[in-house]
């Protein structure tokens, strides 16, 4: 078939435009030319298939009479995402790279970004994004609309051979090594294979892929395995035992790490004694987490569903995809068949990462999110001080004598950390850096210290409370502070430490322990051993065959049949039944309703700032008085009406609200 001259044309000006592109995403990406040119000499082959992979985008626009208007859209979309790249690794905002899972994550983003962002940069990526939109309508009123008929079929067969030839050369990079498509640390397949093979892969490559070897009587056999059955305790024996379980409180703590592991930096006095002491008396070491300097939430995914975040799709956040639409096996659920209150404790956003939709389905009975909280004390970047943790888990312990299990997850350690002097008069000093990087881990290390006290105010309210409780400290990730590898003693990026303080004689074991082993080996210790997943870890906990292909292959297939199988794990049926949540362990209520001249007065228990007075169903300006007394002012109320009180987040999202009250307004 001859090539016609306008298609050698276009095919040149794709060719040309995807290097273009290219080579730009990269070297944003890369930060320097040197860097860039390093990457393309080195990796020749994979740089050429990167620029195909783009090629591939544009090829849309030849079945369309708006070839220029929809080539310059996708061209623009390509760079949009580099600049977004490179703003998140250049200014270190974290150290994961952009994937098409954050597409999702677009409207948390921009709710923190104030945190992170100047606002000069805010400024100019407000601008970019306004040229952006001028310059997609004026290439569609400028753009020639082509007149001649377009071969459609002719077009569509070459766009889908090059399609095709695009994911042979895909198969035959990963059957000959050169690409891969699971990748153990997203940061560094970025680096090895590049931004547009890597962001497909992450927008394709979803969810957990069938194992080779999927079969009902496998799952049986490793569900009947003597091991791991289900824990011999008949149901008059739970209740007998119920009295006897003691609270278990994780606290995930932000960004938390032994920074004293850094050899590169001076520190004036250890900023985390507390929990140094507390790692010498009690069962600790370190815990291996998915992610560096950002996803928290799939730490919190591992700990708490004891499954793999390498068998899901790079960059996945589960709760924004499988943990949408399906429950799960969890230690809430678990331990609410032993008669455990489940309670989570956040000092952030009820929505932030759709926790909000995601607990129900994890087995938590009640959420006190921030917008629950009368929190009085913030960082200088804005985040909530975690000291407000404390006094919430006891009002979660409160809620009656059962056992509790309450789930709690700090904030304050939060990035980004200020290049510029924050404190004068530091609790601690850092020196060895340059004079940015040393306020970067002052402004850090000081919040720190705070989280470590907090962690001994923690104890201390248990200490005075005398219940039989275990709690669990660990962090979620590193914090975005560029640290590299060859900067850390004993450690390494992906570990964080974690320590098991209990008041009730438990033995001393001292381990290094993947994060979704650590619910199980807690457990462990407290001769819980209730869920399959608990089990299973517990049992090649036990035989430490934690690297064997057979724990791997076992643990990939009890995963997918959970999530995604036949649900051959629960004899072919999901037990588990979406909880009936509440927001908040105490329930907010409308006690009194007055109208005097022209301000209304709402008494009642538990407000908090983001308590909003709705009349008739529309909210109205309200001003938080204290915890027993909402006002609102300049009101001309001339008729009867209807008043409740909802708790409203930053972003006018309703979380719950009272019971109505009627007002009767006098003539």
């Amino acid at each position: 078939m001859k090539i016609s001259k306008d298609t050698k044309s276009l095919v040149l000006y794709w060719i040309g435009i995807g290097i273009v592109l290219n080579l730009f995403i990269e070297l944003l990406a890369r930060r320097n030319v040197i860097n860039m040119f390093q990457y393309i000499c080195f990796n020749p082959l994979i740089f050429i298939y990167n620029t195909l992979i783009i090629m591939t985008t544009l090829s849309v626009a030849a079945l369309t009479k708006r070839r220029l208007f929809f080539v310059g859209g996708i061209s623009l979309i390509w760079m949009i995402m580099g600049i977004i790249n490179g703003v998140l690794l250049g200014f270190h905002i974290r150290t994961t790279p952009f994937t098409a899972q954050d597409v999702t994550m677009i409207p948390f983003a921009l709710s923190i970004a104030s945190s992170y962002l100047s606002t000069g940069l805010i400024i100019v990526l407000v601008v970019v994004a306004i040229v952006f939109l001028c310059s997609m309508i004026v290439l569609w009123k400028k753009s020639p609309k082509r007149t001649e008929k377009i071969p459609y079929v002719r077009t569509t067969i070459g766009i889908v051979v090059f399609l095709l030839a695009v994911l042979g050369l895909n198969q035959m990079g990963t059957n000959m090594g050169i690409l891969a498509t699971n990748f153990s640390n997203i940061g560094q397949a970025y680096e090895d294979y590049g931004f547009a093979y890597c962001f497909a892969n992450s927008l394709l490559n979803t969810g957990m892929d069938k194992p080779e070897i999927y079969d009902k009587d496998i799952v049986v056999h490793i569900v009947n395995d003597e091991i791991i059955s289900e824990d011999p305790v008949n149901d008059k024996e739970v209740a007998a035992k119920e009295k006897s379980y003691p609270n278990v409180i994780f606290v995930q703590l932000e960004s938390f790490f032994d920074v004293t592991k850094l050899n590169n930096i001076q520190l004036s006095k250890d900023p985390i004694p507390t929990m140094h002491k507390l790692m010498k008396e009690y069962s600790s070491g370190f815990v291996s987490v998915p992610s560096i300097g950002a996803g928290t939430v799939n730490t919190e995914f591992e700990v708490i569903t004891g499954m793999n975040l390498d068998f899901f799709g790079p960059g996945e956040y589960p709760y924004k995809t499988v943990l949408k639409k399906t429950t799960t096996e969890s230690i809430g659920y678990n331990l609410r068949e032993l008669g455990y209150r489940t309670h989570v404790v956040h000092n952030n956003n009820a929505t932030f990462y759709d926790r909000i939709s995601v607990f129900p389905k994890l087995g938590f009975e009640t959420f006190t999110s921030s917008e629950y909280m009368n929190i009085k004390k913030y960082t200088p970047n804005g985040w909530a001080v975690d000291s407000i943790l404390v006094e919430e888990i006891e009002k979660a312990l409160n809620v009656d004598d059962h056992s509790d299990f309450i789930y709690t997850i700090s904030v304050q350690g939060h990035g980004n950390y200020p290049t510029e002097q924050v404190y004068e008069n530091p609790n601690i000093t850092v020196d060895g850096l340059g004079e940015e990087e040393n306020n970067q881990y002052t402004y850090y290390v000081n919040q720190l210290y705070e989280m470590d006290s907090m962690i001994e105010q923690l104890i201390t309210m248990l200490q005075q409370r005398q219940e039989k409780t275990v709690v669990v400290f660990y962090g979620d990730h590193l914090p975005t502070l560029g640290i590299e590898q060859e900067n850390l003693n004993d450690t390494t990026l992906f570990q964080t430490p974690y320590v098991i303080w209990d008041n009730i004689g438990l033995e001393k074991i001292d381990k290094d322990i993947e994060a979704y082993q650590l619910n199980a080996h807690v457990l462990n210790q407290l001769d819980i051993h209730k869920g399959v997943l608990t089990r299973f870890h517990q049992k090649y906990l036990k035989e430490q065959q934690l690297d064997s292909e057979a724990f791997l292959e076992d643990f990939q297939l009890i995963q997918y049949d959970m999530l995604y199988g036949e649900k051959d794990v629960f004899e072919g049926e999901n037990p588990y039944e979406e909880v009936d949540m509440k927001m908040g362990v105490q329930t907010i209520e409308i006690e009194d309703v007055t109208y005097q001249g022209d301000v209304l007065y709402v008494s009642g228990q538990h407000f908090t700032k983001h308590s909003v007075i709705y009349i008739d169903e529309k909210p109205i300006d309200t001003e938080f008085i204290h915890e027993k007394l909402i006002v609102s002012k300049e009101l001309q109320l001339k008729k009867d009406c209807n008043i409740f009180v909802a708790q409203i987040d930053k972003d006018g999202v309703s979380l719950s609200q009272t019971e109505e009250v009627y007002l009767p307004i006098k003539e």
